[in-house]
């Protein structure tokens, strides 16, 4: 499967990196191979903040939602980027908050890079 990436959807300031995830992806997200491709893109780049907004999207699978919350982390913890999601509607929000304390849990050691302990609720509210 190959899945381009197009850069023409996102939108650069001096610091921030803005990706319309609708148009970069499709309007519903099934697949971990395209988010492991948006992630090395994004890990990429030499902005440090990354906005990925969800509008229009209107559904996401929970393989692809679990591989979202491991690509913020492996942003955050090995990249070191501020990565912030947008205008989820209420039925991604439930997906990515019924996944994400099983996507850390199950974090293979590999990934793992930072042995800060976050708390679910602050977790949810860094990605909500």
């Amino acid at each position: 499967m190959i899945v381009y990436i197009y850069w023409e959807y996102m939108k650069e300031n001096n610091q921030v990196l803005y990706l319309n995830m609708s148009k970069k992806l499709a309007p519903s997200i099934s697949t971990r191979v395209a988010i492991h491709i948006l992630m090395n893109e994004l890990a990429s780049q030499n902005k440090t903040d990354i906005i990925l907004d969800f509008s229009n999207i209107s559904s996401i699978s929970r393989s692809a939602a679990h591989e979202m919350i491991l690509m913020r982390s492996d942003l955050v913890n090995k990249f070191r980027k501020q990565v912030e999601f947008r205008n989820m509607n209420q039925v991604i929000q439930d997906i990515i908050r019924a996944v994400t304390d099983n996507a850390i849990n199950t974090k293979p050691k590999e990934r793992l890079i930072s042995t800060h302990q976050v708390s679910f609720e602050k977790l949810c509210d860094m990605v909500l």
